[in-house]
């Protein structure tokens, strides 16, 4: 039975409060962190991947593909790492999840989207009052404060989770040419972060801003590489983070590793 690809959730108009592209050790060095109760009333959960949509941004630079990291109720959403390259503070943006479907499951689940909208012209920091629509089958329903009773199936949809992230690779190694893959990484980090060999996986240019994705191939310990048209968007000297992700129903906590550039340092 095939599956579509869907839309799952969205938050409109949601206000960057901090971009940050320095770290104290220990710290997540990538993502969007945001409070806990904006995730909660937009059904997104914990380091769910998300697409990223720069309002008003250059038509070929809008949109990005990251994960979200759960934060304080304090209004305050920080872009981290190569998303810091990506947006400024005070840039709006709209925030989409995604969902797999088969033809059964959408007779079941009548197309369920929660959307959580922010006042464009009135929301500076993302503590204003706000307005949640639902949409279920045909019908828009605004202002419902408890959600969960008007479409309790709805915890058995998919969503898109970050599986796992190896933090702060330095890229040390290029080739112009495409050889055996795209992203060369230790073949020993790669086993540590539980990532398999040509797995697809996210890479996030944490130096110049982007996200390229390819597929992981291991390398020597110490060696990372990468080749073809990677070697341009990751270049020697460049600092990288890389995820992969996986679908699911049930919320996931990812393998975090930390490295200093070619090994591993720790697991966060």
């Amino acid at each position: 039975m095939k599956e579509i690809i869907f839309k799952r959730s969205a938050i409109h108009n949601l206000v960057i409060t901090n971009c940050r592209n320095t770290f104290k050790r220990g710290e997540i060095v990538e993502g969007l962190v945001i409070p806990k109760n904006i995730l909660r009333k937009s059904d997104i959960l914990p380091w769910e991947q998300v697409i990223v949509t720069k309002i008003n941004g250059n038509n070929w630079i809008n949109r990005i593909k990251t994960f979200v990291i759960e934060g304080e109720n304090n209004g305050k959403v920080e872009a981290r790492g190569s998303l810091a390259k990506f947006l400024k503070k005070g840039d709006l943006t709209c925030l989409i999840t995604r969902t797999l479907l088969n033809e059964k499951e959408v007779v079941l689940f009548k197309f369920p989207i929660f959307d959580l909208g922010f006042d464009p012209d009135k929301n500076k920091d993302n503590t204003i009052e706000n307005r949640l629509d639902i949409e279920y089958g045909n019908k828009k329903i605004r202002g419902v404060k408890d959600f969960k009773t008007l479409v309790g199936d709805r915890k058995e949809i998919k969503h898109f989770f970050l599986s796992s992230l190896i933090l702060g690779l330095k890229i040390n190694k290029t080739h112009p040419d495409c050889l055996q893959g795209s992203a060369e990484l230790p073949g020993n980090i790669m086993t540590k972060a539980s990532v398999e060999k040509y797995q697809s996986v996210s890479v996030y240019n944490s130096s110049k801003g982007g996200v390229a994705d390819t597929y992981a191939v291991p390398m020597p310990p110490k060696v990372v590489m990468t080749t073809g048209a990677m070697a341009q968007f990751a270049k020697k000297g460049e600092i990288v983070n890389v995820a992969t992700y996986v679908i699911g129903i049930k919320g996931v906590v990812p393998v975090i590793i930390s490295t200093n550039g070619s090994e591993v340092i720790k697991k966060l």
